[in-house]
């Protein structure tokens, strides 16, 4: 009898069990569809936004008031949010972090830790960009130096100082666009492939300089003497036709050359360290006079001669003409033949960013 009830005892719970599971199968499925179904995962592009590597306080650190005498571990988060990733072999100190306080107020006690510069030394730190398996890049979270409020002097009861933090690192800008070799210059073709913009604008690809507008032209540079294949009708000695031949005859085509004006801009608030002979003005400091940003560019396989390899920015704008070579010009730049052939630009540069906190130093007596 006992056995009997048990039985049917663990009938019931199977029973209650399977239905249980099924409600919780049915209730995750909805859940599913409805967070994918409005949110479909697709490629995700790095190449946008307009920032780089970023340097912040963490929250209440340091405090807005301290008390004389005391002592603090300022911290800091370093985020890389561009879409470079700095090469180990190519660039030794990739991110500068340095703190700089006012010694009346502040003194630097050393390191806290093995991996903090002391006074007057920077610390260097490789963070990746962002890429498509992880799009918001890298950050960390790190003890920058160890720091004691000094003794206030004279009648002031609240003294207010400033702590600078500034991440400066070299960077590079990656730019593609896919142009229109327009040779229809007189409006001919009535369908053709493409059609040039003339002048193209962007909001930003992943790093604080960008490439905010490009003008493109396309100039004819000459004419030139082509064989051109034309069918030629076959007669015989009483005029009638025996066939259709293939006949070679001189033709002219006008040559075109790409031409571009490209348009650079410091889209955040840090600033561009001019380098000129400077192998790193991070650590070196940054050149009174020199150029800024380093580029090149290719159009399909042809590398672009631009007027200046070098720009210079004024008021965090700058602009270079680039262009293919006379002795680069393609046979294919011809009249009437429009395609498309992609744009690659890169753009190298030295930035530095500050972030800055007041604090007010509090009298003990």
């Amino acid at each position: 009898m006992s056995k009997l009830n048990l039985s049917n005892q663990n009938s019931i719970f199977r029973i209650i069990f399977r239905s249980c599971m099924i409600f919780v199968l049915i209730l995750s499925s909805l859940f599913i569809a409805s967070c994918s179904g409005n949110n479909p995962v697709g490629p995700v592009n790095i190449y946008t936004g307009t920032q780089g590597v970023t340097v912040q306080f963490t929250k209440n650190n340091p405090p807005l008031e301290i008390y004389e005498s005391s002592e603090m571990l300022i911290l800091a988060e370093i985020w890389n949010k561009g879409a470079f990733t700095p090469d180990k072999k190519m660039y030794d100190e990739p991110i500068m972090i340095s703190i700089n306080v006012d010694d009346v107020y502040l003194e630097i006690l050393g390191k806290p830790t093995d991996s903090i510069f002391a006074k007057d030394e920077y610390m260097s730190l490789y963070l990746s960009g962002k890429s498509t398996v992880w799009p918001i890049g890298e950050k960390t979270i790190i003890p920058i130096v160890s720091l004691k409020a000094n003794k206030i002097l004279g009648t002031r009861e609240t003294p207010t100082t400033r702590i600078e933090i500034s991440a400066c690192y070299q960077y590079k800008t990656y730019f593609a666009e896919s142009i229109c070799i327009d040779s229809d210059l007189y409006g001919l073709e009535k369908t053709p492939i493409c059609k040039n913009k003339n002048t193209y604008t962007y909001s930003g690809q992943g790093a604080p300089v960008i490439v905010n507008k490009m003008d493109v032209d396309m100039i004819p540079v000459g004419v030139v003497t082509d064989p051109i294949t034309r069918s030629v009708p076959i007669v015989n000695s009483s005029g009638g036709l025996e066939g259709i031949g293939q006949g070679i005859e001189e033709g002219e085509s006008i040559i075109l050359r790409p031409n571009f004006r490209i348009y650079f801009q410091n889209a955040e608030n840090g600033v561009i360290l001019a380098s000129n002979e400077i192998e790193n003005p991070c650590t070196e400091g940054p050149a009174s006079k020199g150029e800024a940003i380093r580029i090149s560019a290719m159009l399909g396989n042809i590398p672009l001669t631009c007027a200046r390899p070098e720009i210079k920015m004024y008021s965090n704008e700058g602009s270079v003409r680039c262009w293919i070579d006379e002795k680069d010009v393609p046979s294919q730049f011809e009249l009437n033949r429009n395609y498309e052939l992609p744009l690659k630009l890169e753009a190298e540069y030295f930035y530095k960013v500050t972030t800055i906190r007041d604090v007010r130093i509090m009298r003990v007596s």
